[in-house]
């Protein structure tokens, strides 16, 4: 029992720093024919100048470990766009009281929020075909990227949110 408590409570926390991915794609598109990547000409992320770097070489990371090679002249384009989004409070504590008796019923209760909004950024990353200039896949993803992290755990956090984000591209892999 103890052991599933604790299993329980690992499973919380992790699940509250967690990266939220959500993809799409194309199913009209072969995806065999992609093996170059590059980024898009005009990008902007939306990120911070160091924060996108640290991005960029993160999917480079998790687009090479996939067998892709990034190229000048590439089968397909990345796009990367972040919007910093405030998320509502999401723990409360809950003062109730109610009563009852003979078939009647009554209860008041009171939301209390513990904590202030919380801050997290939706990055889209859209993959377009160069030659065809059509979006092929796209992927949703929302992660909270604390401000006060140490340059070396930003660096983690973003190899972290391009392994997630990569790891169901090509589709069907």
């Amino acid at each position: 029992m103890k052991r599933l408590f604790a299993i329980m409570i690992l499973l919380l926390i992790t699940g509250c720093a967690g990266i939220r991915v959500n993809y799409d794609y194309d199913p009209q598109v072969s995806f065999e024919g992609y093996n170059t990547f590059g980024y898009y000409p005009e990008l902007n992320s939306g990120l911070g100048e160091l924060d996108e770097r640290r991005l960029l070489e993160a999917t480079n990371r998790a687009l090479s470990s996939r067998g892709f090679k990034f190229s000048e002249e590439p089968d397909f384009w990345i796009n990367v766009n972040s919007v910093l989004v405030e998320t509502p409070p999401s723990s409360n504590i809950g003062i109730g009281m109610g009563g009852g008796g003979r078939n009647v019923g009554g209860g008041i209760s009171i939301g209390v929020p513990v904590s202030g909004p919380a801050l997290q950024y939706q990055i889209t990353f859209d993959l377009l075909d160069r030659q065809r200039e059509a979006l092929i896949w796209q992927a949703f993803c929302s992660v909270k990227i604390d401000d006060t992290l140490a340059p070396e755990a930003r660096v983690a956090r973003f190899n972290d949110i391009a392994q997630k984000v990569f790891s169901a591209f090509p589709p069907g892999n």
